[in-house]
């Protein structure tokens, strides 16, 4: 799947994800989470490439009136990661990892998985 929607335009100049709506070619693969039982169907998906994106969604979803939904790793059994009618942030690009062995911490972005 590739992402080459271009970003909503209310999302602002700044926002260097991507969006993907009902009418793209790969929306069914993008709104896929693990439990194939929930079948729902979002007005937007949002993929953001960084914390600024992030907070731009959420802007523009709260302005929108979407009600937002988040998905991380997609594992979500319960399917609240998908909300009918609203937006999508799907964070699965953002899988970076920092660790600081100084420090003994670690950071890991929103869509990185256990692997």
């Amino acid at each position: 799947m590739t992402d080459t929607v271009a970003a909503e335009p209310g999302l602002g100049a700044s926002f260097q994800g991507t969006t993907i709506t009902p009418q793209h070619r790969d929306y069914d693969a993008a709104r896929a989470i693990y439990n194939g039982s929930i079948d729902r169907r979002p007005a937007l998906i949002v993929r953001p490439h960084g914390a600024a994106d992030v907070a731009d969604a959420v802007r523009y979803a709260n302005e929108q009136g979407l009600r937002l939904s988040v998905r991380c790793g997609g594992h979500g059994i319960a399917g609240t990661s998908l909300a009918e009618d609203g937006m999508l942030l799907d964070l699965s690009p953002l899988k970076g990892v920092h660790v600081d062995r100084a420090r003994g911490t670690a950071v890991a972005q929103g869509g990185a998985l256990w692997g």
